[in-house]
């Protein structure tokens, strides 16, 4: 996640560096959501210690602590309420939602042992950071944006 995270330029790039690295975690939900500032974005789940990338054929994509390409859900059907919740939130916005909007369907989705819940905003920079569940307390930063590897 590292490399991707200083070195890709779009979610292209990153599923390319993925595909590089073996990423073998057999007790653990092992994914990646990758997403870029041109609206494209990717799932990278490890199965059996192979990757697999799922596309959205949405304008947005949700990942949650569960195997998408085990259930491979149609829209809001997966068994995880966390995700489907997500995924109506947006269905409803048409991916389209404010940094405020955003914040609320991640704290919808949320539980008692969420640890942090962040908004990225990819095409101005802005991080959102909630803390412990404390959606009432939300941390704002600006990242510069870059416009790829000199």
């Amino acid at each position: 996640m590292r490399l991707a995270l200083d070195y890709a330029r779009d979610v292209d790039e990153a599923l390319a560096m993925m595909r590089d690295y073996n990423v073998d975690f057999p007790q653990a939900c092992t994914h990646y959501l990758f997403a870029d500032a041109s609206g494209d974005s990717a799932v990278v789940e490890y199965i059996d210690g192979q990757p697999i990338i799922i596309r959205s054929e949405e304008a947005w994509q949700v990942a949650t602590n569960f195997l998408i390409a085990e259930q491979q859900p149609e829209g809001a059907g997966s068994e995880c309420w966390r995700y489907n919740s997500a995924y109506e939130a947006l269905d409803a916005a048409g991916g389209q939602v404010s940094r405020e909007e955003a914040m609320s369907i991640v704290r919808e989705a949320s539980v008692d042992t969420t640890v942090w819940s962040v908004v990225y905003n990819l095409t101005t920079g802005s991080i959102d950071v909630a803390m412990g569940g404390n959606y009432a307390q939300v941390h704002s930063f600006a990242q510069e944006m870059s416009r790829g590897h000199e």
